[in-house]
């Protein structure tokens, strides 16, 4: 149950009954109090007034014979009798005759004043605001009782007023203490009897209502019959006839859960106010959360998705339109909606649902509408699985057919020295726990590297990322050798073993697929110009021999140059784009023949040669057309029969070995540098002038490893550079 929130702020109806009987009494007791305060002013002037003209004529009439007869020294007397009296602050006597002061005194309050205008008696005279004194003025009259008097002269007298103030003040002291003290006294009773009466019976039916809302029976006393008392009663009904129908409405709902569990699809219902409404399957909290009821439909099925996305904002103006729509139009209504959407996308949270809508119709009109939400996300991440196998594999099928038709012999040859070197690899790192010196991890290294780099060469993902994997392993262990002296396997023994034994399954799958591809079958493991298991016996028998016989054998050995170079061609332009470069790769001398040992490691050398050459010398295209080059780089490979044997070139013209970078690492490491052959440090493990290693630079192994293999066939590599010209690799017979 729920309702409609309150606006605005929120009091009382016995905080406000109290807020109105403060307001009226304090309007009252403050117009009282003013009323009171007057009414006393008044009376202590009226008081002062009267004793005040008593005393002034008692004086006028004194001052009757010292003026008649102008004894001044009498009127002095008469008025230091008068001024004895404290109350009096000044006193003045005029005579009637000329209007000259005849006698005066002042002190206090008083003042000195001219001689007033008129002659008639004057009463009080108040000053404006609030008066400190009171002036009397009577005439001083001459003659006989019986005869008419004559005016002979003025007093005025002004008596101070500060008693009465002080009275005055006190008694407004009195007043607003009795005024406040029964206003807060009416304000409490009133109070009380508005929380007793009012406030606490409706408290009761507030909090009755609450548990009403929660779903709980609730009851309210009622012990009054007056309205609240009324209320109170048709509440009780009221609570009554809702528990009643909550119950059928559990029942029902239990009932439709039970059939909604029973489902797999999230299943529940929303209103015209688009919020979810009524009993949800157990599925629509798995896929939208707990708190369904009473939530937008909108930001449950458009989880994680902003709200201005073009398909929200249409599913919000669909929903808005269709309950203002006929039960009859539903169908052409209802394919407007939408049948799948992206839950929270781009995350890890990302769901694939769809949508089904139906409606619930009174009479003609659709009162809410029913929505099926089923998650597609593991059906379509299977498919997607599925796809990508099967892509993958038709990719990998592709490649094995383009390695039959032009270098078959070439990958059978990668194939098994990968497998040997793994082999080497695994001898070499044992089966104990144990510590490895820093010459040691660099044998396995290059090992590692070699495979990887002729598993790119041939797009061997699998087997590439295997291999990557066992060198990071080894760099970890490298790292810390080149510090401590040596590197304790560990865990890293079994880990490597582990990738040993990948990469065998790697290479396995490859050679699976490369027979699937071959029209022979898996003869074509064994295949070349004649069997290669007959030129391995004739080499063998051959010996040392320096004849036709040994001539014709090492010829049947030997391999064509451009099958070590075909994958290189395709290769080179990708590479370079991956360092933001241009380069192309031209070959020259396809057709000579490679000697059976140089012919093995040639493929993997050339890789990492050339691949360094893009790295390494072949500037970016705004470098080279700065130095006056075409911004495109060439990498020349050529291969050339010289006497019995072979000479094989890779020149680039990039901008040349960078050999003050080299000496500064060669320092660092504590390497000798022979001045005028610091090119002699490319070979060196450990050094390049790459700061971060990438999947074209490498980690300063390549080129060790490529010097290794070619002196082990038999062969020597030699290097010349210029700046800015280039640098140039080559290859020839150490016996030459």
């Amino acid at each position: 149950m729920g309702g409609a929130k309150q606006s605005g702020p929120t009091l009382s109806i016995g905080a406000k009954l109290t807020l109105a009987t403060v307001v009226v009494l304090v309007a009252a007791m403050t117009l009282l109090f003013f009323q009171l305060t007057a009414r006393e002013r008044r009376n202590l002037l009226e008081s002062k007034e009267k004793a005040a003209v008593a005393v002034t004529e008692l004086f006028a009439e004194g001052m009757s014979a010292p003026l008649d007869f102008d004894d001044e020294d009498s009127g002095k007397t008469a008025l230091h009798n008068l001024t004895g009296n404290p109350e009096v602050v000044a006193a003045f006597v005029w005579k009637t005759k000329d209007g000259s002061l005849y006698v005066s005194h002042t002190a206090g309050e008083g003042t000195a004043i001219d001689k007033p205008s008129t002659s008639a008696p004057s009463s009080l005279a108040l000053p404006a605001g609030a008066p400190q004194v009171v002036r009397v003025m009577r005439p001083v009259l001459k003659g006989d009782e019986g005869e008419a008097k004559k005016e002979i002269g003025l007093v005025a007298v002004d008596f101070s007023l500060a008693k009465e103030n002080a009275a005055f003040v006190e008694s407004r002291k009195s007043l607003l203490t009795m005024s406040v003290s029964l206003a807060a006294g009416l304000i409490l009773v009133l109070a009380a009897i508005a929380r007793l009466q009012i406030v606490n019976p409706l408290a009761r039916l507030t909090e009755a209502a609450k548990r009403v809302e929660r779903g709980e029976h609730a009851n309210v006393e009622v012990s009054s019959n007056d309205e609240i008392g009324v209320l109170g009663v048709a509440f009780n009904g009221m609570a009554g006839a809702i528990v009643d129908r909550e119950e059928r409405l559990a029942t029902v709902n239990r009932s439709m859960g039970q059939l909604f569990d029973n489902m797999r699809q999230a299943i529940f219902a929303f209103g015209p106010e688009l919020r979810v409404v009524g009993s949800h399957s157990k599925q629509a909290e798995a896929l939208f959360g707990e708190r369904i009821e009473g939530s937008l439909v909108f930001d449950l099925v458009f989880s994680g998705c902003p709200e201005w996305d073009d398909a929200r904002r249409a599913f919000e103006m669909w929903s808005e339109a269709i309950f203002s729509q006929s039960a009859s139009d539903w169908d052409e209504w209802a394919t407007l909606a939408p049948t799948e959407v992206t839950m929270n996308p781009l995350s890890d949270d990302e769901r694939n649902v769809t949508l089904e809508f139906r409606p619930i119709v009174e009479g003609d009109a659709i009162v809410r509408i029913m929505l099926l939400a089923t998650d597609e996300t593991e059906k379509r991440r299977l498919e997607a699985q599925m796809m990508a196998q099967s892509q993958e594999h038709e990719k990998q099928m592709a490649l094995m057919k383009k390695l039959l038709a032009g270098g078959a012999q070439l990958f059978i040859t990668f194939m098994r020295g990968a497998g040997e070197r793994l082999d080497r690899f695994s001898e070499e790192l044992g089966k104990e726990d144990r510590s490895l010196k820093a010459f040691e991890i660099e044998s396995l290294f290059q090992h590692a590297h070699t495979v990887k780099g002729e598993a790119r060469a041939f797009e061997l993902e699998k087997l590439e990322d295997v291999c990557a994997g066992m060198e990071n392993r080894l760099a970890e262990l490298r790292a810390f050798a080149e510090t401590e002296g040596a590197a304790p396997l560990g865990e890293t023994l079994g880990a490597l073993h582990q990738g040993i034994s990948d990469a065998h399954v790697a290479l396995a799958e490859v050679r699976q697929m490369f027979v699937e591809a071959s029209p022979i079958g898996e003869a074509i493991l064994d295949q070349t110009t004649v069997n290669r298991s007959d030129i391995d016996r004739l080499l063998a028998a051959v010996g040392d021999r320096d004849d036709i016989v040994s001539e014709i054998a090492s010829r049947l050995a030997s391999r064509p140059f451009g099958e070590s170079v075909g994958r290189l061609v395709e290769g080179t332009p990708v590479w370079a784009e991956q360092l933001g470069k241009r380069a192309t790769l031209v070959v020259e001398g396809r057709d000579v023949l490679i000697p059976p040992r140089l012919a093995k490691v040639l493929s993997g050398s050339l890789t990492h040669m050339v691949r360094n050459s893009v790295a390494h010398g072949i500037e970016a295209p705004d470098a080279r057309e700065a130095a006056g080059k075409e911004a495109i780089g060439i990498v020349r490979l050529t291969g050339e029969q010289v006497g019995k044997g072979v000479v094989i070139a890779l020149q680039d013209d990039g901008a040349g070995l960078n050999i003050a970078a080299l000496r500064r690492k060669a320092e660092s490491l504590g390497l000798d540098v022979k001045p005028g052959r610091e090119w002699e440090l490319i070979f060196a493990s450990g050094v390049s002038t790459t700061e971060v290693a990438d999947d074209i630079s490498g980690r300063g192994v390549g080129m060790a490893a490529v010097k290794g293999d070619i002196e082990a066939a038999g062969y020597m590599l030699d290097v010349q550079t210029e700046a800015g010209k280039g640098t140039t690799f080559i290859i020839r017979s150490a016996a030459s």
